[in-house]
């Protein structure tokens, strides 16, 4: 490329941003409000300008959870809240973990289901027990593998790239784990789908253990 050619693409980017939109949506998932919540015990979730988060309270057995549909996470050519999971898909957000339990689970999900707990129908995510955080993948059968301990109150970048049969989980902008064959959806969905933010403790309790999440932005090809 000429440097000509270069400094156009700065002074008047019209043509590559048409290219990539042409190909390519960008979904700005609100953090603010419209979570639809499942929360057991003390667990709750709080809604932000710029995150959200769920909380498990001190109370044992406790979950906070949110969740909403994956509205027009396809082409057109299936049901408004599917996922069409055919096609490539990057997911995009931060996520810190605050307050130490050993019994607490926290995860990340898009998904075809809306109950709190691993995956078990097509989707990807996260899993993290306390601050070790786990990639998570489920196209006929669940996958995980690890990812990175999480220093607690401190954000991680988090990007999950769904591209054909291969599930990439990148965490502060390095490659960590990936997951590859039946652990990854590759259908087009035939049920809704769900963004849902969880976490849940243990017999236990005594420990308000929290999981926060920030912008969550999605691009998915057309």
């Amino acid at each position: 490329m000429s440097d000509a050619r270069f400094w156009d693409v700065f002074r008047d980017p019209r043509w590559l941003l048409d290219s990539l939109l042409s190909r390519y949506k960008v979904i700005v998932v609100s953090t603010s409000s419209g979570w639809l919540t499942s929360n057991a015990g003390s667990g709750g979730i709080v809604a932000r300008t710029n995150y959200f988060y769920a909380r498990t309270g001190t109370t044992a057995s406790s979950r906070g959870m949110g969740y909403d549909y994956t509205v027009g996470w396809n082409s057109g050519d299936i049901d408004r809240l599917s996922v069409d999971w055919t096609k490539r898909l990057e997911i995009h957000t931060t996520l810190a973990r605050i307050n130490s339990d050993p019994e607490c689970v926290a995860r990340l999900q898009v998904k075809e289901s809306s109950t709190e707990g691993p995956l078990a129908e097509p989707g990807v995510g996260v899993e993290i027990r306390n601050f070790d955080m786990y990639g998570e993948g489920f196209g006929s059968e669940r996958g995980t593998v690890y990812l990175a301990r999480l220093e607690p109150g401190r954000v991680a970048r988090l990007r999950i790239v769904k591209y054909r049969d291969k599930l990439e989980f990148w965490v502060n902008n390095v490659l960590r784990g990936v997951l590859s064959g039946t652990h990854v959806p590759n259908a087009k969905g035939t049920r809704a789908g769900y963004i849902v933010l969880s976490i849940v403790n243990g017999p236990t309790g005594g420990v308000d253990a929290s999981i926060i999440a920030g912008t969550i932005t999605a691009i998915q090809e057309w």
